[in-house]
């Protein structure tokens, strides 16, 4: 869309400038508003960030879709066991080394 000052009024999420490249929108530039957070940015900017990032640069909000299916008919009784047993805890100890002593060598 293309900024505007009522714009910014519309979307309180929006900021006066693109926080990735830190310059300031100005009147008909288009920028890119994300749809769960309303942060809007630089077009050129935020499609350069989602090329490598799946949140916003911003919040850091998930912009992913996901699902979580709970009491799916595929799982096997004995799976649903193993998933709801504990993971058996390693403490692993590190003990501290020993002072090095001075060594001089004025050769």
């Amino acid at each position: 869309m293309s900024y505007t000052a009522e714009l910014k009024l519309k979307l309180p999420g929006l900021d006066t400038e693109c926080v990735i490249c830190l310059s300031e929108f100005t009147d008909g530039e288009k920028v890119r508003v994300l749809p769960k957070c309303n942060h809007g940015f630089h077009v050129r900017c935020i499609d350069k960030w989602l090329s490598s990032h799946s949140s916003c640069p911003k919040c850091r909000q998930c912009l992913l879709e996901t699902q979580k299916v709970v009491g799916s008919s595929q799982v096997q009784p004995q799976q649903q066991l193993e998933a709801v047993l504990p993971v058996p805890e390693v403490v692993i100890r590190i003990e501290p080394l020993e002072p090095e002593g001075v060594e001089r060598s004025y050769r």
